[in-house]
């Protein structure tokens, strides 16, 4: 018990050490996992978005289609980021009690399960925020400049290349996102899990008195 009540004063003051938004974005961001195998997988995903980009080109209305594309980035990504608000909303909920005891006094990555869950709900939230705070920017871009707008000084094929490699890294950025959300399930069964065992336990507790 002492041993507990130690974990659980060390891990209440970490949580507390993030005062700033741009404190808890570091340290989210120092809990987020990227493997090899992602890796690898949004590299294909970046040469193969770059081939299918220069087809895309050549066929001619580009701000047209780069509009649809942005539209349809909407409708799939806005419903997830309420979903995501929805999730954040039932872990915030069940913390309490014997769950978040049971949270606060066991450790993931030197940070306490609450702690390391409260951060990827964070940053899941600001990643999601930030591509339709990103779509809108690009809406109200696409949809005021000439469709034969380039940039200056560079003929049409550097053009086309460079928009290319950053409607791929578009492409990447939002896939990347997408996967994210299989972390997101993940996390909330986690979450429900403890919550079923810690009352469990507590239950067995109260019936054994």
């Amino acid at each position: 018990m002492r041993n507990d009540k130690k974990t659980l004063e060390e891990n209440a003051k970490k949580i507390l050490d993030d005062e700033t938004s741009i404190q808890v974005l570091k340290s989210s961001l120092q809990t987020s996992r990227f493997s090899y195998k992602r890796l690898i997988l949004l590299l294909i995903i970046w040469f193969l978005m770059m081939w299918q980009s220069e087809i895309i080109f050549l066929n001619g209305n580009i701000i047209d289609k780069l509009l649809m594309l942005i539209n349809a980035v909407n409708v799939i990504i806005i419903p997830i980021f309420a979903l995501i608000i929805t999730g954040y909303s039932i872990f915030q909920a069940i913390s309490t009690g014997e769950s978040l005891y049971t949270l606060l006094t066991n450790t993931l990555e030197e940070r306490s399960m609450f702690q390391v869950y409260n951060l990827f709900f964070f940053l899941i939230s600001i990643q999601f925020l930030a591509i339709i705070i990103m779509n809108f920017i690009l809406f109200v871009i696409f949809t005021n400049i000439p469709v034969s707008w380039q940039l200056p000084n560079f003929d049409q094929e550097v053009n086309e290349r460079i928009a290319s490699g950053l409607l791929s890294l578009y492409i990447v950025i939002i896939v990347h996102s997408l996967i994210e959300v299989k972390s997101f399930i993940y996390n909330l069964y986690q979450i429900f899990s403890t919550n079923a065992v810690a009352k469990s336990i507590q239950y067995l507790k109260n019936k054994q008195e």
